[in-house]
């Protein structure tokens, strides 16, 4: 959906990200036939099967392109319109990663990748030591939150207990993440060894960094952040080491039940 979710749709990434694979970066869905052809033989031919599922996930992208405009996707309610997007494009994804595609190239990658990468114990036990720090680096960030967005001079418009009840929900944040930070450094070892209560701790983690990430995706506009170069490179680098964390500890977690 070009006009969808390059320009008219809401964006999910600020417009001067472009994102391998999808709409930004190939700045089309089920556009001209050689953009089409050529996700086809990119996915089909090493696959040796597969043909057409591709072009029929391009076909359904052009054919929701058509639809928005009389379904007047601009102007759903902000929510509405984010989860239009997210599923159009991601909902009839296993028609271009299909079967065969991953039958024959991602299984064999991931097998040899896992020939040549260390241990998952040997790799947990460093990237477990990255989360936790990962937590406790956010405490500068909080610390120049109130100052980079202009705190003071909004609360002031309150009443003193809301004034005071919008502190006392940061500092809940803070706690929040301070804790999970410690408790994944202190119960390093326990992690390893896969107690039940540690996983656990993880489990939170994660799932705390991913409704953080889904918060940023669909609650929050771009023209909601302050203007500026450096909130926008600051946006850029908070969501990497959330999806990071994120990513760390729901990996770590699926191990864990696998073994």
């Amino acid at each position: 959906m070009e006009r969808g979710v390059c320009r008219d749709g809401p964006r999910i990434v600020p417009p001067a990200v472009p994102v391998p694979g999808s709409a930004n970066a190939s700045q089309c869905l089920g556009c001209s036939p050689c953009r089409v052809s050529s996700n086809e033989l990119a996915v089909s031919y090493p696959a040796g099967g597969g043909w057409g599922f591709p072009l029929l996930y391009f076909g359904i992208e052009g054919l929701l392109t058509v639809v928005e405009r009389p379904l007047h996707i601009r102007q759903w309610p902000h929510l509405a319109a984010r989860a239009w997007t997210i599923v159009g494009v991601l909902a009839p994804l296993p028609l271009l990663f299909n079967t065969s595609f991953r039958t024959e190239l991602v299984v064999p990658l991931i097998r040899n990748l896992g020939d040549i990468a260390p241990a998952p114990a040997t790799a947990f036990d460093v990237l477990l030591w990255v989360a936790g720090a990962g937590n406790l680096l956010l405490l500068a960030v909080s610390y120049q939150v109130p100052r980079r967005l202009g705190w003071h001079e909004d609360l002031a418009s309150l009443s003193p207990f809301n004034s005071k009840l919008l502190w006392t929900f940061g500092g809940f944040i803070i706690f929040t993440y301070l804790s999970i930070g410690i408790m994944t450094l202190a119960l390093h070892d326990d992690l390893l060894a896969g107690e039940r209560a540690a996983v656990a701790i993880a489990l939170f983690g994660g799932l705390y960094w991913l409704s953080r990430l889904f918060t940023d995706l669909v609650v929050w506009r771009d023209e909601d952040w302050p203007p500026g170069e450096l909130v926008f490179v600051g946006h850029v680098m908070l969501n990497g080491l959330f999806s990071m964390m994120t990513g760390i500890y729901l990996t770590f977690v699926a191990w864990q039940w696998l073994v």
